[in-house]
C-alpha cells in the first residue's frame, strides 16, 4: 500500500528546523567573535560585527558582553562604538560587576571616561558590593577618584560590612586619594 505524501508545507519542516540550528550557531558564533574583537580593541571586527547583525548586548563564551570585554582591554573607541549601538553600560560579568568597574580595577582611565560619557552608573555596585569610586580609592587611582568624583560618585557611600571609600583608601595609606575624597564632603566616621 502506497505511502501518503504530507503536504508539500510540511516536506519544508526538516530543512526549516535546520536553518534555524545554523542560524542560532551563527548568532553565537557572531556574538563570540564580537566580544573577542571588542576585547583585543579591533574597532574595524566591531563595526563589521555589528552591521553583521550580532547583538551589541549578546554574551560571549566566558559570559562576558562586548562592552565589559572593551572596558578590560583598556579599550575606548570600542566602547564608544558599542555605546552608540545600544550597549547595556551596566551589564555585569557575574563577579566584577559592570564594565564601568571593569575598567577602574585594570586602571583604564580613557575607558573609564568612555564609559561615563556614554551614561554609566558612576554609582553602580560590582565586586564585593564596591562602587567605582570605592575601587579606585582602594587601588590609589588618584585621576580616576577624581574623574568619579567630578561625575557625580558618592564619596559617602557605604557598602557591605560598613566599608567606604575613604576607609578603603586609609587601609592601603593613600594619602592623596584620602585628601582628595575630603575635599570631596567625604566623611571620616562612615
Amino acid at each position: 500500500m502506497a505511502r501518503p505524501t504530507p503536504p508539500h508545507h510540511l516536506l519544508a519542516l526538516p530543512a526549516l528546523i535546520l536553518a534555524g540550528v545554523l542560524w542560532a550557531g551563527a548568532a553565537q558564533a557572531d556574538c563570540g567573535g564580537l566580544v573577542q574583537a571588542a576585547g583585543r580593541g579591533d574597532l574595524a571586527a566591531v563595526r563589521a560585527g555589528l552591521a553583521g547583525g550580532a547583538d551589541v548586548n549578546c554574551r560571549g563564551p566566558k559570559g562576558l558582553t562586548a562592552v565589559w570585554a572593551a572596558a578590560e582591554g583598556g579599550h575606548p573607541q570600542v566602547i564608544q562604538a558599542l555605546a552608540k549601538a545600544g550597549a547595556d553600560l551596566e551589564a555585569g560579568d557575574g563577579h566584577w560587576g559592570p564594565p564601568l568597574m571593569a575598567a577602574v580595577m585594570v586602571g583604564e582611565r580613557p575607558s573609564v571616561e568612555a564609559l561615563i560619557d556614554a551614561g554609566a552608573d558612576v554609582n553602580a555596585t560590582g565586586y564585593q558590593g564596591r562602587t567605582p569610586l570605592m575601587q579606585a580609592s582602594y587601588k590609589g587611582r588618584l585621576d580616576i577618584v577624581k574623574l568619579l568624583l567630578a561625575h557625580g560618585a558618592d564619596p559617602n557611600r557605604v557598602g557591605p560590612e560598613g566599608v567606604t571609600a575613604i576607609k578603603l583608601a586609609a587601609a592601603k595609606h593613600q594619602s592623596w586619594v584620602i585628601m582628595a575624597l575630603r575635599k570631596a564632603g567625604a566623611r571620616e566616621g562612615n
